[in-house]
């Protein structure tokens, strides 16, 4: 972490498993099953859940396949949610550069989503 980081920044949960997005973030279960885990409704209910539990003006999330797609989404697959005090949108990501990279490049997309919507006043 960078020097003075915790005057701005919080905390975070990392939710590979369903039952922590649903037990930890509050993310519906019928949101999961209706719309399944990678999908803009689950990672805008993450990054709300996010900022409702670390009680931040700001939240982003990520929820993906990093390796290992599915019949819906190919690896390299991850769907972005930035939340704030005016709403929550969210925004698919691709791309293929295998696990590692795709886990790097899945972090530079979501807090460049983050940056783009707090500058723009969108959330």
């Amino acid at each position: 972490m960078v020097s003075g980081s915790s005057s701005y920044y919080l905390g975070s949960v990392t939710s590979y498993a369903i039952k922590v997005k649903e037990s930890v973030l509050g993310v519906p279960s019928h949101v999961i099953n209706e719309h399944g885990v990678v999908s803009s409704e689950v990672a805008a209910a993450m990054a709300q859940g996010v900022r409702q539990l670390m009680g931040s003006t700001f939240s982003v999330s990520t929820t993906g396949l990093a390796e290992g797609g599915d019949e819906h989404y190919p690896e390299g697959t991850v769907w972005i949610a930035a939340s704030g005090p005016k709403g929550t949108k969210t925004r698919l990501f691709q791309c293929n550069k295998g696990r590692n990279g795709n886990i790097r490049e899945f972090a530079k997309a979501a807090l460049s989503f983050l940056e783009e919507c707090i500058r723009k006043d969108l959330i």
